[in-house]
């Protein structure tokens, strides 16, 4: 498969100038827009959950992550996930890339 510069992709994992590095123009462009776009669906998936909150199971990271379910249940369940991150022997590797240098 071939890579273009604006692909989301590539801009996550070809297009930077070395490890830490940042992708070019056109990347860095085509990113903002795609994350502009997510923004607005987890905003309307918010409003969606609020007038209706059974759209949704609550008390799950799913929930709090794409659906941007601030209740409790939620935060538990994403304190809970954070939790086991943290004490994560891998958690020292900040990136894929770096391991691999």
């Amino acid at each position: 498969m071939t890579w273009k510069h604006g692909e989301s992709a590539y801009m996550r994992h070809l297009c930077t100038d070395g490890p830490g590095g940042k992708p070019c123009d056109i990347c860095r462009e085509a990113n903002t827009v795609r994350q502009r776009r997510e923004k607005s669906l987890r905003e309307a998936r918010r409003t969606r959950l609020a007038a209706n909150p059974t759209l949704a199971p609550h008390g799950t990271v799913t929930t709090y992550q794409l659906w941007g379910c601030r209740c409790v249940e939620c935060r538990v369940a994403m304190s809970r996930k954070n939790a086991r991150r943290d004490r994560s022997p891998y958690r020292t590797i900040t990136r894929w890339k770096d391991a691999l240098l």
